[in-house]
């Protein structure tokens, strides 16, 4: 087997990150954000350091982004998670999220 290009080192690293871990994947070839319902693969390139990543939107549209930058942009979304979620957070966000949540849960008997 080999190793894995740039491309797919980052594809593996959004897979870690809650915005993403919830879909299901046949394979690890592909990223979904099931916040946003987008489909990260990597651009085929001879350069395994490229790091380039083609972005697939609902509806169509897709681009090509520099994948560590748009890494970096996802981190941050999951630290944004992390913070304001209901899991953890303290802030006014993760209060409120907390209660949504626990009301949520329990009026549809999902505790």
């Amino acid at each position: 087997m080999s190793e894995p290009n740039r491309s797919q080192r980052i594809i593996n690293a959004l897979n870690q990150l809650q915005q993403f871990l919830p879909a299901r994947r046949s394979n690890d070839q592909v990223a979904i954000n099931v916040l946003t319902g987008a489909s990260i693969t990597a651009v085929a390139s001879d350069d395994k350091d490229s790091g380039m990543l083609f972005v697939k939107f609902p509806g169509g549209e897709s681009i090509e982004v520099d994948g560590d930058l748009y890494l970096d942009l996802q981190v941050t979304q999951c630290a944004r998670l992390t913070v304001d979620g209901s899991l953890d957070g303290d802030g006014s966000y993760a209060k409120q999220s907390a209660s949504d949540s626990a009301r949520i849960h329990q009026k549809h008997g999902l505790d």
